[in-house]
């Protein structure tokens, strides 16, 4: 009999998962995180490229970042929210849609990018973005827990190799004050091939 409840256990997460991706076409290969509470439910659906800090190529310019699905229980709703990240030039921009009404509901431009320790070049993109983090994530932290808003920063990283890229990201507020859901997808950083 539990060897039975553990089958349908997980054959239910399994198929919520699969629902899940299954509504969202554009997203299959990207990382499911499942979180729930009295309250209700997060589910997203994460690109791989900004989870393990994958240049994309010079050209692109747009990145689909994620999917989040909220369920608020007390509310009796379920939203959809597609977040992206689009680049004209050397700017980008952060920009969430609700899924069902295609409406922007967040539109976000990254600060201009600037060359992180310019006399200094990394041996890779990520030990050039703990370098910029340890020195300043403790002030965009304390901005988002300060203003309940998300932090946008901003960084060219440099490699040994020679190559340079822009690197984007956020930081969230993590504050009980701030504990508001977010339409924005959790991600570690998106990544532009530079000229």
């Amino acid at each position: 009999m539990r060897n039975a409840i553990c089958v349908c256990l997980v054959l239910l997460i399994g198929c919520a998962t699969a629902g899940f991706r299954d509504s969202m076409p554009d997203a299959r290969g990207f990382s499911y995180m499942e979180m729930e509470n009295d309250h209700g439910k997060v589910e997203t659906l994460t690109n791989p490229a900004a989870i393990d800090l994958t240049p994309q190529p010079k050209r692109t310019g747009s990145v689909l970042v994620g999917y989040k699905r909220i369920t608020d229980r007390a509310a009796g709703t379920t939203r959809t929210y597609k977040t992206e990240v689009r680049r004209s030039g050397n700017d980008a921009t952060l920009v969430v849609t609700d899924v069902a009404s295609g409406e922007t509901v967040l539109s976000s431009r990254f600060p201009e990018a600037a060359a992180h320790a310019e006399r200094e070049t990394f041996d890779t993109i990520a030990a050039c973005i703990n370098d910029f983090l340890c020195k300043n994530s403790s002030a965009l932290q304390c901005e988002a827990n300060k203003t309940c808003r998300d932090q946008f920063w901003s960084l060219i990283c440099c490699l040994k190799n020679g190559s340079c890229v822009s690197v984007h990201g956020v930081i969230h507020p993590n504050t009980l004050r701030c504990q508001v859901i977010g339409q924005v997808t959790d991600f570690e950083a998106v990544i532009f091939s530079r000229d």
